[in-house]
């Protein structure tokens, strides 16, 4: 049946009278078009998962939750890890955001950020080409005067991470925290850090190279130096350091040294075994070496380096 223009009209204008009467002014307002059933919506269940896992990263009373990272990432790959088919990485955010679990979002990265972050910059390929080193500290313990300082490395490819920890920043311990995470990690091509004076020698012989470029030297590596003032080039391991401070000097009880180098293994070790990588594909620090068939160039364990050291004939290298 058609109907002409008027009949219509007055249709339409009897089911907005009627609509009006029964449910008032909203009855005016256009219906949602979304349909009432929903196929792919995800299952309540499984809705329910997510915000659990959620809420058990946040509290870490597990120990597999200890050092758990809270995205949607990590959620949906531990969705996976248990034999669940996980909405996408999307979708697990927005019903994190929905239940209030995630209050907001991170301010966006300006474009000259992001183009000055890759400027100049290597074309890493695989593990152990590039290391980025930085210097954190001092930090304090509760209750305690004693300054602590970490000394902190990162795989710029497969994201695996070494901490140290010491009571000073001299140049001589700084030295020693990188063979031992060397003999852990393995010897890079390139070495990269920032302009600290611990990093780039003496005041008193500014013309001179410090111990951290001779040992470079010494065990054929590259040491880089970035620009003064720009940390963010430094991106990798500026971005670690923030995760140390939340996960472990802000939300452990610790009192003394011992405590702390234990602790901050600790969290070393679950960094590279635990926490997924979306660069990465999904796959932990250790999974993608292992992926990548790499096998690191470690020192060796009885490995030293003197602090008075002097090359009896000049070098052969590269310091930039």
């Amino acid at each position: 049946m058609t109907f002409h223009n008027s009949q219509t009209e007055f249709i339409k204008t009897l089911y907005d009278v009627t609509s009006c009467h029964i449910y008032g002014l909203e009855g005016l307002q256009d219906s949602p078009k979304a349909p009432k059933h929903q196929p792919r919506q995800t299952p309540e269940a499984l809705e329910m998962a997510i915000m659990t896992m959620r809420k058990l990263r946040e509290k870490r009373e597990r120990d597999e939750t200890k050092y758990a990272l809270i995205g949607a990432f990590a959620i949906h790959k531990e969705l996976q890890d248990l034999g669940y088919e996980p909405p996408s990485v999307r979708t697990v955010h927005k019903i994190l955001v929905r239940n209030g679990l995630i209050v907001s979002e991170p301010e966006p990265k300006s474009v000259r950020e992001i183009i000055d972050r890759h400027y100049p910059s290597f074309d890493i390929t695989s593990p152990g080409q590039l290391h980025q080193l930085d210097l954190v500290g001092p930090r304090y313990l509760q209750g305690s005067a004693q300054k602590y300082y970490f000394y902190n490395l990162r795989d710029v490819c497969s994201r695996r991470i070494a901490i140290e920890v010491g009571k000073n920043h001299r140049a001589a311990t700084i030295v020693g925290a990188l063979i031992r995470s060397w003999q852990r990690m393995g010897i890079p091509t390139i070495l990269q850090h920032d302009n600290a004076l611990e990093f780039r020698g003496s005041n008193r012989y500014p013309h001179s190279a410090g111990l951290l470029t001779k040992f470079c030297l010494a065990v054929g590596v590259e040491s880089v130096f970035i620009p003064c003032r720009q940390p963010y080039r430094n991106g990798s391991i500026e971005n670690f350091n923030g995760l140390l401070q939340r996960f472990v000097l802000h939300t452990q009880q610790i009192d003394n040294y011992e405590p702390l180098q234990q602790e901050t293994r600790t969290f070393e070790r679950a960094a590279n075994s635990q926490h997924p990588h979306i660069p990465l594909d999904g796959k932990t620090s250790l999974e993608y070496e292992q992926s990548m068939n790499f096998f690191p160039n470690l020192l060796t364990n009885d490995f030293t380096f003197s602090s008075r050291f002097h090359f009896k004939e000049p070098p052969e290298g590269k310091v930039s």
